[in-house]
C-alpha cells in the first residue's frame, strides 16, 4: 500500500493531480488505500472485482478456519472508504468464483459516494475483460473522466 501511495505521488508530480485509480481484485483494496491515504490526489477509483473486507471473501473459501484472527493485513476496502468523496465505478463479474460478487455487491451499497456498478454477464474472476461489451468499456471511461478537473 505504501508504494501505491507513492506511485500516485509520482504520478501528480509528472501528470498534475488529480489521478483516476483503478485496481482489480487486491488491487482493488490496495487502490482504497491509496485513495485514503491522499484523497485529494485522486480524482475517481475504478475497482474490478473488489471486496468488502478480505476476512468476508477469505470466510467463504474457508469457512473452518479463524481466518479474522490468522490475517496479517486486513485489506479492508470498505473502512478505507468510508469517506469517500469522489465517484466510484465497480465492477462485477458475474460467476466470478474467487471474490464472488456479492462481497463487491455489498462494498457498493454502503458507499455514499457518488457511485455506478456494473456487471459483466458470464464473466468469471480472470476473464472479466473478454465478456466486456464495448459499450460498457465506454460508459465506465465516461463516468470516470467526469471526475475530472477542467483545469480553469
Amino acid at each position: 500500500m505504501a508504494d501505491a501511495t507513492e506511485t500516485v505521488a509520482l504520478a501528480n508530480r509528472h501528470f498534475g493531480a488529480p489521478v483516476l485509480l483503478a485496481g482489480e481484485s487486491l488491487g482493488a483494496a490496495v487502490a482504497a488505500a491509496a485513495y485514503a491515504r491522499t484523497p485529494q490526489s485522486v480524482a475517481a477509483l475504478w475497482l474490478i472485482t473488489p471486496w468488502d473486507r478480505l476476512a468476508h471473501v477469505a470466510q467463504h473459501h474457508y469457512p473452518w478456519l479463524p481466518v479474522d484472527w490468522m490475517l496479517r493485513d486486513r485489506y479492508d476496502t470498505l473502512s478505507h472508504l468510508a469517506q469517500v468523496q469522489v465517484p466510484v465505478a465497480i465492477t462485477l463479474a458475474e460467476t466470478d468464483n474467487i471474490v464472488p460478487p456479492r462481497f463487491g455487491q455489498d462494498l457498493y451499497t454502503r458507499l455514499e459516494s457518488p457511485k455506478r456498478l456494473w456487471q459483466v454477464p458470464d464473466a468469471g474472476h480472470n476473464d472479466w475483460p473478454y465478456h466486456m461489451e464495448e459499450a460498457t468499456w465506454k460508459a465506465i471511461v465516461a463516468y470516470l473522466l467526469e471526475a475530472r478537473p477542467t483545469g480553469d
